[in-house]
């Protein structure tokens, strides 16, 4: 049985989240507990969705350092992931092309409908909700 499922070094993005991209799944329930058994081919997979979240999140230089499994007395698994995110990503610039006619003042209100700016940690999710307002912003 799956006791639990640990995280260290990850630092910037919490624990819940990231059992929150995994199919993997420790035992749960207090009263009536639903069991779940360990899966190390499953397992394998859902660390590269781990690594490929990080690198969503902009740390493209996450890696996963070692896996260990734990197991108690009665033989349930904790499995202990030991994660190295690295650094994160910042948007150093940003250059809107292709607009020189639209006028100062209605660029600086599209630049400010952006959720991205300069100095931001880049995430994936935020480039393409920002590809999105722009298009609707020029409109």
């Amino acid at each position: 049985m799956l006791a639990g499922i640990k995280f260290e070094g990850n630092k910037t993005i919490g624990g819940g989240d990231l059992l929150a991209r995994i199919a993997t799944a420790p035992t749960s329930g207090f009263f009536s507990k639903t069991a779940r058994y360990y899966d190390a081919d499953l397992f394998a997979l859902d660390l590269k969705r781990l690594v490929r979240w990080y690198n969503q999140k902009g740390f493209y230089e996450a890696k996963i350092l070692d896996t260990q499994e734990q197991k108690d007395d009665q033989g349930r698994v904790t499995l202990l992931v030991k994660i190295e995110e690295g650094r994160r990503a910042v948007i150093r610039e940003m250059r809107i092309e292709g607009v020189e006619e639209v006028p100062h003042g209605e660029l600086t209100d599209i630049d400010a409908a952006l959720p991205i700016h300069q100095g931001d940690s880049f995430d994936e999710d935020g480039y393409e909700k920002a590809k999105d307002v722009l298009l609707d912003q020029l409109k």
